[in-house]
């Protein structure tokens, strides 16, 4: 018998897997920018007496490299919490991603507090705890 969590967590799933692929595609863009800007910098860029010029630039382009970065690796956590949610794997995983997701305002919020929301019911933590698709055991036996 099927628990009335698992559609839960399959839906779930699919939002994470949204989300997670429109943050690696939003971080991609930037991440051009980014590329684009240094290739230029380190082959043509600016030497002798204009070089001070470059350096805030060259600062804030590094800073942006390790937010894309982030945002990146995020995504891709994203993603594999989705797969968990799926699998019934990896509680703990899922439930600090849904945490981080929560800053991600207005979509990540959502998903992430509705994502806490399931996985803070009894019977998905046994789900999970059990590794099983959706049988769970009576407390009986």
């Amino acid at each position: 018998m099927a628990s009335k969590y698992d559609d839960a967590l399959n839906i779930l799933a699919v939002f994470h897997f949204v989300i997670g692929g429109l943050m690696l595609f939003f971080a991609s863009v930037p991440m051009v920018m980014v590329l684009v800007f240094n290739f230029a910098n380190w082959f043509g860029g600016m030497h002798g007496p204009r070089m001070h010029d470059a350096v805030p630039a060259t600062i804030f382009m590094t800073f942006m490299g390790f937010v894309v970065l982030s945002v990146v690796v995020l995504g891709i956590c994203v993603i594999s919490a989705g797969r968990c949610l799926m699998k019934k794997r990896g509680y703990v995983f899922c439930m600090v991603v849904a945490a981080i997701l929560c800053i991600f305002f207005p979509l990540g919020t959502l998903l992430g507090v509705f994502t806490i929301i399931v996985l803070m019911q009894d019977e998905v933590r046994r789900m999970f705890e059990g590794g099983r698709s959706g049988v769970v055991e009576s407390e009986g036996k």
